[in-house]
This record gives structure tokens, sequence and C-alpha cells, in this order.
């Protein structure tokens, strides 16, 4: 008897796991059929699986977990399944890649980058911490390696890019990267522009001081309010980039404590998304008080991270779009 009750409570838990798997298919198929799960392209099929999982009970999830434990990789291909998808439905504008904290990397970050050339976007961008102490040599290494992958980018200052010697300044990193033309000659390190039909601003809060950069601030609103003046509404998709991320509900001590007020300037503006580095790991999150998209990118090294990494970001001709992470290895369930 007791042999028996075993038999069918495993045949049982199959099948529910199984029925489970299917539903999770059907609903990444049809996102909108549950209230609750996002079904914007913006938020790809990773994140609508964190909903679904959320929505299911805590057996349904563990039944779930056991079977990605025993080998199947089935969370990373409802995933690109999803993305897939998106990218039959429209047609893709452009492509772009975000790295961030390679941190003096001379292994996978220059590899990270040959991958990235490979990926065929328009160009990508660093979002600081090139180098650890802001070494004059360090940061000529760094600058060789983007400038060796063959891909157009541009660059913000992080807090480890900071010299120390003989002041604490970004000295060296305006030094070598001062006469890009990406930068005004006034040689300050943030900047704006246009590719596509998106506004991209680069914004520096690199520095660890707490004061509020006002001459920044003017020229940010600046940019915003001309930008809103000048373009149709058809182009008025916003990109922000900075280091710190300007609230982390995960790393608190690591956001610029300037952040809420920068936010509030952006909501006025209707940002689209703000993508930041500085903590090492991959994460989507809203901010509950304005409702702009926040993004942080993994690290590109391994300082203070396991997974080297970077973010794809897919464009499409409605202006939408798709962040997808895209760590060195690739790590499937039970690995």
């Amino acid at each position: 008897m007791y042999y028996q009750k075993r038999r069918s409570s495993a045949l049982l838990r199959k099948v529910v796991a199984i029925c489970l798997i299917l539903g999770v298919f059907w609903i990444v198929k049809n996102p909108g059929a549950i209230s609750g799960v996002v079904s914007d392209v913006e938020f790809g099929g990773g994140e609508v699986l964190g909903v679904v999982f959320e929505k299911l009970g805590d057996t349904a999830r563990e039944q779930v977990k056991r079977v990605g434990e025993k080998g199947s990789n089935f969370q990373f291909s409802i995933f690109n399944f999803q993305l897939k998808r998106k990218e039959k439905e429209q047609k893709v504008s452009f492509r772009f890649a975000i790295v961030a904290d390679s941190h003096e990397d001379e292994v996978y970050f220059p590899q990270i980058l040959q991958r990235i050339k490979k990926e065929n976007v328009d160009f990508l961008i660093h979002l600081g911490d090139l180098v650890n102490s802001g070494d004059l040599e360090k940061i000529r290494q760094g600058k060789d390696f983007l400038d060796n992958s063959g891909v157009p980018y541009y660059i913000i200052p992080g807090d480890h890019d900071y010299n120390w010697q003989p002041e604490h300044s970004l000295a060296n990193f305006k030094e070598v990267f001062g006469n890009e033309q990406i930068y005004p000659p006034n040689r300050r390190v943030y900047s704006s522009f246009g590719h596509k039909g998106f506004f991209f601003i680069l914004f520096d809060n690199s520095d660890n001081t707490n004061e509020v950069d006002v001459t920044q601030l003017k020229w940010l609103k600046d940019e915003l309010e001309e930008h809103a003046t000048n373009y149709q509404p058809s182009t008025t998709n916003k990109f922000v980039f900075c280091h710190k991320p300007l609230l982390n509900p995960y790393f608190p001590d690591k956001v610029d404590p300037n952040g809420t007020a920068v936010l509030e300037l952006l909501t006025d503006y209707k940002v689209t998304q703000v993508f930041s580095g500085n903590v090492h790991t991959f994460a989507r999150y809203p901010d509950s008080q304005t409702g702009i998209g926040i993004t942080t990118i993994g690290a590109a090294g391994t300082y203070k991270n396991p997974l080297p990494q970077y973010a794809l970001v897919t464009v499409f001709e409605d202006g939408s779009f798709n962040v997808e992470a895209k760590p060195y290895k690739e790590i499937r369930l039970g690995e």
C-alpha cells in the first residue's frame, strides 16, 4: 500500500510540474491574460517569468524549481523564446551594449568587447569604474581595449576612476578621454547625443561627495528642455546613463545621495529609463514614486564579481525596447 501511494504521489508531482511548465509557456505567449503580468517588451521574458513565479504558490514554485535542478534549462529557454517572439513581431531599429565596472580586468573585459562587436551594435556605453584608482597607465590600457574593439563607444567616469595624487580628481581620466569628440571643449565629463529617435544623456555622478553639482543639474534641465521644445513627440524617448544608481532598494549605500532630486527632474520631462553601474549586479526595477524604470548593469570584470557580463539593449521601430543581461558564461538551473 505504501509503495502504491509513493508511486501515485511521485506521478502526481510530475503531472503538476509538467502542467505548470506548460502554463508558464502559455502565459509568456499570452502575457496580457493574467492581471499584473507585465506584457511590455521593455521588461523581457525573464521578468515576466519572475512575475509568474510570484503568482504561483510556494508548493508550485518548489515543483518548478525541482524540475530545473534536474538539468532543465527551461528558465533561459523561456526568456530567449520571449525575446525572439518580440523581435519577430516588431522590426528592430538598432541595438547598443552597456558595460560597467571593468576595474582593470585584462582577461574577460577584452573578450566581452569582442562579443559585443559580434552583436552588431551601433555603439556601446561604459558606465564607469574602468580602473581601480585612477592610475594613468591603467586608464590608457582600458582605452586601448575600447579602441581595439572596433565598436564606437561613449564613457562616463566612476568613483574609482579618480586619481589620488597629487589630488583627488579626474585629471588622469580627462587627460586620456578629454580630447574625445564625446566631450565638449570645456572637458566636462557629461554630455548628450541623439540616435535614431532616442535621446541619450550621459550624467556624471561619480564624485563621492554629497554636494549637488548645481552646474550639471542646470545643464541637464536645459538639455531636457531643449529636447522637449525642438523635437517631435515621436522622438522624445530618453535614456539617462550614470555611474551610481539614482535609487536602489538592494544596495542603498551605493546610490547617488542626490538621486531623488534628479529623478524628480527626469520625471518632469518623461525620461524613459535610467541605466547605472556601481553595484556590479544586473537588476531592473521601477521607482515607486516617479514610475521611471531603473536598470543596473552587472560588472564586466571579476573585481567583486564572479560572473563578468554586459547588457544588450534592442530598440524597436515603435520605440519600445528590451534589455537583456549577457553573462560571459551562461548559467543554467542545476549547474
